[in-house]
């Protein structure tokens, strides 16, 4: 482990993040959830790993089947990306 790898990892949750709170303040009602192919998410380790740790802190909510997987950013998510961008 180093700090590229850990930085890295940092960039992608941040932007995962962001993807989710775009398409949150794009779309209306049921379209705010992002629905994604669940083999998709699950192909890249670390892509999955960084959905999960966003799920686990609280940022992200999910929803999956074995061959959807639906995901939303949460009011907390929310918060910390703005406060992130804005200081």
């Amino acid at each position: 482990m180093n700090k590229e790898t850990i930085e890295k990892r940092k960039d992608l949750r941040m932007h995962l993040l962001i993807h989710l709170y775009e398409h949150y303040f794009k779309n209306k009602d049921k379209a705010r959830y992002l629905r994604m192919k669940t083999e998709d998410i699950i192909a890249d380790s670390e892509t999955e790993l960084a959905y999960k740790y966003l799920v686990d802190k609280g940022f992200v909510k999910n929803q999956s089947t074995s061959s959807i997987t639906t995901l939303i950013i949460t009011v907390d998510g929310i918060d910390f990306l703005e406060s992130h961008i804005l200081n």
